[in-house]
């Protein structure tokens, strides 16, 4: 029987194409169980959060190591396992501390935000969506059989 493959979670999936060229870096992981329809959990990081080699090499933000996108997405999975888990890194962190998210609201040079009505935040979220999901199932085959495995193309 033809199954759908879970790949293990967290996924890191850099470059991530959102609307009109923006890009952003995706923690993902997908549902347990894929009998059912979905829904999607989305996580914008704090500040101090990155990716774990980021964090470690940050005097300051090392002490929050257990905070760091991966396992923020293994929390959040933990609470939702039959939801898709998206966390969303910023596309700029300020002094390597503080998170700007100016994909989806525009900042100033100290990260603080502009709140712009017309910055087009909700279609860079949906491009984003569409995105991880296209990059997930051109990734990973799927076979038939008792041997099914999980294979990712690089």
């Amino acid at each position: 029987m033809l199954g759908v493959l879970t790949p293990s979670c967290p996924i890191r999936l850099c470059a991530i194409m959102g609307y009109d060229k923006r890009v952003n870096d995706i923690v993902y992981c997908p549902p347990t169980l894929h009998d059912t329809l979905h829904s999607t959990v989305v996580f914008f990081g704090g500040d101090v959060q990155d990716f774990t080699e980021n964090m470690q090499l940050h005097r300051d933000n090392k002490n929050y190591l257990k905070w760091n996108l991966e396992d923020t997405a293994k929390v959040l999975h933990s609470h939702f396992p039959n939801c898709h888990v998206v966390v969303i890194r910023p596309s700029r962190i300020e002094f390597k501390t503080f998170s700007c998210y100016e994909n989806f609201v525009p900042g100033n040079s100290c990260g603080v935000p502009e709140h712009t009505p017309t910055h087009y935040a909700l279609h860079h979220l949906e491009k984003l969506l569409q995105s991880v999901s296209e990059k997930i199932r051109s990734n990973f085959v799927q076979r038939k059989g008792d041997t099914d495995k999980v294979i990712f193309k690089k």
